[in-house]
C-alpha cells in the first residue's frame, strides 16, 4: 500500500517517463494482477517502442494467462529490435515449456546459457526441463521448489512447498491466482482438495 502511494504520487510528477510505468507494471505482476501489468507495459512501450524489458514484461505476463499467440508476436518483436537478445531468449524459453515444447526449450535454453551461464533462472528451467523428462534426480539436484515438485507428479511436496512459500509472505508472483489457475504445471495437483483451496484462497486475494 505505502508503494502504490508513491506511484501515483510519482505519476502526478511526470506520467510520460517510459520506466515508470515499467516499474509499475513488474510491482502490478509482483501482486499478481497481470492485466494491469500489461497495461503499464503497454504504455511504457508507447512511449519508448525499443524499452525491451517492457516488451518482455507484456510477453510474460501473456503466457501465465494463456494468451501464447500475443507472446509470441511480443518476442518476436523484441528479437526484431535485438536478435537474440538475451531477456526475449529467456521468455521464448518459458513460452516453450508453458506450450510443452521440451525439446525446442532446452535448445533456446542452450543459447541462453552461453550468454549468462550464472544467470539463476537458468538452472531453474534446466530443473523444469528434467522434472518434465522424468529425471527427477538431476531435476531435485539443481531446484526443490513446488512446480519442479508438481511436474514430477510430488503432490504432497508441492502443495507443502507452495502453502508455505504463501504463508511466509514472500510467494512469487507464480503463486498468485492466475498463474496457479492457468500453468499446465500445475495439473497435476488440481484434483486435490488442499490444491483447489489454496486456489479459492488465492483467488479471493485477487
Amino acid at each position: 500500500e505505502k508503494a502504490y502511494e508513491f506511484y501515483k504520487k510519482a505519476k502526478k510528477i511526470n506520467p510520460n517517463i517510459a520506466t515508470f510505468h515499467h516499474i509499475v507494471g513488474l510491482f502490478f505482476r509482483s501482486l499478481g494482477l497481470l492485466h494491469q501489468a500489461i497495461e503499464s507495459a503497454s504504455r511504457s512501450m508507447e512511449l519508448d517502442p525499443f524499452y525491451l524489458p517492457s516488451q518482455s514484461l507484456r510477453a510474460r505476463s501473456y503466457i501465465y494467462l494463456k494468451e501464447f499467440e500475443k507472446a509470441a508476436i511480443c518476442i518476436a518483436n523484441s528479437f526484431e529490435i535485438e536478435k537474440d537478445n538475451f531477456w526475449s531468449l529467456l521468455d521464448r524459453c518459458i513460452l516453450l515449456i508453458m506450450t510443452k515444447k521440451y525439446q525446442e526449450a532446452k535448445e533456446v535454453l542452450a543459447k541462453v546459457e552461453k550468454i549468462n551461464p550464472r544467470y539463476s533462472s537458468v538452472q531453474y528451467y534446466k530443473a523444469l526441463l528434467f522434472a518434465a523428462d522424468g529425471e527427477k534426480k538431476k531435476a531435485l539436484s539443481i531446484r526443490k521448489n513446488g512446480a519442479v515438485y508438481a511436474l514430477l507428479g510430488m503432490k504432497k511436496e508441492a502443495i507443502k512447498y507452495i502453502d508455505k512459500a504463501i504463508k511466509r509472505g514472500n510467494e512469487h508472483f507464480q503463486y498468485s491466482y492466475l498463474p496457479l489457475l492457468n500453468n499446465h504445471i500445475y495439473d497435476s495437483l488440481r484434483d486435490d482438495p488442499q490444491f483447489e483451496k489454496i486456489l479459492e484462497t488465492q483467488k479471493l486475494k485477487y
